[in-house]
């Protein structure tokens, strides 16, 4: 197989949504169990998680029969529909063919108007003589032009190529867009220091590699919102979050009120945030709070460290909280 396995996105990844919160209220996620969604993808197999995401995303329903046809190589056609509907979502549907575009692609053809919204966005202006070539299967070298331009734009020129792969000289037709494709992270060639740019791409790399290009991720369910600092609390700044390599995520956040301004904390852990605790303290602030802050950086290890900036009547101060097993007491690092 090329491009290994990718494990998909970690679970951390599902909690750092939960940045997009209300004032004071967190929501936490969760991810609903996943079955196996085709008879031909088991769950030990290289691709599964890539092909379930691509599957529960509405971007694939398979190739028939409950089966996903995983190692079959993936037409033109078909990767019209798989990039359309992965910029746009799994239920996109573009605007109604005309058959005019490509020659070979008539109104009533299979994605029809998912390979002219593709000629309309400027991936692709067909395989030459005015066709699509729609039954042809892609190769990793048309296939990294295709994801390029899909995520850069149409007028986007890549770099040119240094030679980073040895199957692929600086002068091949697709050198610029292959290396391109590397230095996104979205691929690291086919082993041996090569890309094996004529190979064609399987339904299963491609699943992988637009998982990649795009960083999709699994649907979520919102879990209950859980208010974490009382009701009726004046907030200057939207809260920080971070996350730990084992899942547990914290929040800081500003609560100002008629006689000082406080940083909050909280954590996630085991389903629920734990209650707000006062991290720092400005008794002397002017009615503005805080200056800046305060932002949060959790180590996968799990110690984090919070930064805020504060104007009192007579100078700026930046101060920082450490938590390791336990909040620390704020400390002054530049007064």
């Amino acid at each position: 197989t090329y491009d290994s396995a990718d494990t998909g996105p970690p679970a951390f990844q599902q909690l750092l949504l939960a940045a997009f919160l209300s004032i004071f209220m967190v929501l936490p996620l969760s991810r609903p169990a996943a079955a196996q969604s085709f008879e031909d993808v088991p769950d030990n197999f290289w691709a599964y998680t890539n092909i379930e995401i691509f599957s529960a995303l509405g971007i694939t329903d398979g190739c028939g029969a409950n089966a996903y046809c995983p190692d079959n190589p993936v037409t033109r056609a078909q990767m019209a529909v798989f990039l359309e509907r992965s910029i746009n979502g799994g239920t996109y549907a573009p605007p109604p063919a005309a058959g005019n575009v490509f020659s070979d692609v008539g109104i009533a053809a299979f994605a029809a108007a998912f390979i002219e919204q593709l000629f309309v966005d400027g991936i692709t202006t067909g395989c030459g003589g005015g066709r699509f070539c729609p039954g042809d299967s892609v190769t990793r070298a048309q296939m990294a032009v295709f994801i390029i331009r899909a995520l850069k734009g149409a007028d986007y020129v890549p770099q040119p190529a240094t030679g980073i792969f040895d199957d692929v000289s600086t002068d091949f037709w697709a050198s610029d867009w292959i290396e391109a494709l590397a230095e996104e992270g979205i691929t690291n060639g086919c082993g041996a220091a090569n890309f094996c740019p004529l190979q064609l791409v399987t339904r299963a790399e491609m699943a992988t590699f637009l998982v990649r290009a795009f960083g999709l991720l699994p649907p979520m369910e919102w879990g209950n919102s859980q208010a974490i600092d009382g009701d009726n609390v004046d907030i200057n700044t939207l809260p920080s979050i971070g996350v730990d390599g084992e899942g547990v995520a914290m929040a800081v956040w500003e609560r100002r009120t008629a006689g000082a301004t406080y940083v909050q904390a909280s954590r996630y852990s085991e389903g629920s945030w734990g209650a707000a605790v006062q991290i720092g303290r400005c008794g002397v602030c002017d009615a503005a709070g805080l200056t800046d802050g305060p932002k949060i950086t959790v180590a996968p290890n799990g110690i984090a460290t919070v930064v805020w900036s504060r104007t009192d009547t007579v100078k700026n101060s930046v101060y920082a909280a450490r938590y390791e097993g336990g909040w620390q007491p704020e400390q002054a690092i530049e007064a």
